[in-house]
């Protein structure tokens, strides 16, 4: 039955178009039947016409439903594998600090928290090492102390002296009141290693451990489009923002771009340099804020730790980096000139005035194991870094 009806079809489309080519001859096209059967023939055209835009259509809807399910199952498993390998790096990461000795645990926490220091008045004044000892009990510390500088760095024999507050004081002191909001400033070049370590970067950053609001500020050139692409394919405007400089470009960055960065971010209570090619602890920001209030100065700089062969220590890498300054956004503007040769002798004076260093190493022996496995990562790390942008480096010029 079914190959009679689609024989059947086949008959009638045959002697439909015979038909339809006889009444088109000229000698028949006048004939009043064959301007009923042409005006029939047409109008059956149209309708399959129709039902075949009908058909298409339908079939393109139903297509459509599909995909988006599909595309909605697959975004479902993509997430989940994501869940999977966040979870899997956070483990990775716990078992890579524990194998270095950088784990921080609970017992070493706790006895951080009973051996805190207390700065008072003796630690505003010279000392025989100019260094806070942690022997007192932690207090709090309030952010209204850092806005008093302006007054109280005049008044002659206040505050004066170099601080050198060590990590574990700093961490005991508790906020009370409000927590100011920091800004942090980078400068970013487009290139094909900043396109794959822009990601980390902001993973660095987003590993902070500091109480209050924060901001992370891309500065880059105007002119360079490409790295304003790669900036706004992280940018929500609010946490993380970028911001386009109109200096020089052979210049870039300058101190102006840095400073424009810091102006840029008007409702920071502070501001910290925070340079893309190095990889910031978890805990920098969260020390140096609180190193402003307990010392009662508006700017900040870290003593970075490092152990050399044999045990011996760099002076160079123990000494302040300027690469590290945080301040009071009010004091930045008028003390931050990155860059600039004067910046040095600048940052040398106000540490016995308006600065307090925070001293990042831990007691020995551990802090020489820790400082030595942490350098050994670091270069293990750069190495691995170096041998993945390789393939994107040597990829031959378009001509």
């Amino acid at each position: 039955a079914a190959e009679s009806s689609a024989w059947q079809l086949v008959f009638d489309d045959k002697v439909t178009h015979a038909h339809k080519e006889l009444c088109e001859e000229h000698q028949r096209r006048n004939r009043p039947d064959c301007i009923q059967f042409l005006a029939s023939v047409a109008e059956m055209e149209r309708s399959k016409t129709d039902a075949l835009r009908m058909a298409r259509h339908v079939s393109r809807v139903a297509l459509g439903s599909n995909i988006r399910k599909e595309a909605k199952d697959r975004a479902a498993a993509l997430d989940r594998k994501l869940a999977e390998i966040v979870s899997d790096r956070q483990v990775w990461e716990k078992q890579l600090l524990i194998k270095y000795g950088l784990a921080q645990g609970p017992q070493s926490e706790h006895s951080d928290t009973q051996k805190v220091a207390h700065l008072d008045a003796s630690t505003d004044t010279d000392s025989a090492d100019g260094v806070a000892h942690d022997n007192q009990e932690a207090h709090q510390i309030h952010w209204s102390k850092v806005r008093e500088w302006t007054q109280t760095h005049k008044l002659r024999g206040s505050h004066r002296g170099r601080v050198v507050l060590g990590r574990r004081q700093v961490r005991a002191a508790h906020w009370a009141g409000m927590i100011p909001k920091v800004a942090c400033i980078t400068a970013i070049k487009f290139s094909f290693a900043a396109k794959l370590q822009i990601k980390y970067f902001i993973e660095n950053f987003h590993t902070q451990s500091y109480e209050g609001p924060t901001q992370l500020v891309f500065v880059y050139h105007h002119k360079d489009h490409e790295a304003a692409k790669l900036v706004q394919m992280y940018a929500d405007g609010f946490h993380i923002k970028g911001v386009a400089a109109r200096g020089e470009a052979a210049e870039f960055p300058s101190t102006m771009d840095l400073r424009y960065g810091a102006f840029s971010a008007s409702d920071a209570d502070v501001v910290a340099s925070w340079n893309f090619d190095e990889w910031h602890h978890p805990q920098q920001l969260s020390l140096q804020v609180r190193a402003l209030a307990l010392a009662s100065r508006p700017g900040c700089l870290l003593r970075q730790p490092a152990a050399l062969p044999g045990g011996a220590e760099s002076e160079a890498i123990r000494a302040s980096s300027e690469e590290t300054l945080l301040g009071d956004a009010q004091w930045m503007r008028e003390h931050w000139h990155p860059g600039l040769a004067e910046q040095h002798a600048v940052l040398e004076s106000a540490k016995s005035v308006d600065i307090v260093e925070v001293d990042m190493a831990v007691s020995a022996p551990e802090g020489s194991r820790a400082a030595e496995s942490l350098a050994t990562l670091r270069a293990e790390l750069e190495a691995l870094f170096e041998k993945l942008a390789k393939p994107f480096q040597e990829t031959p010029a378009k001509e």
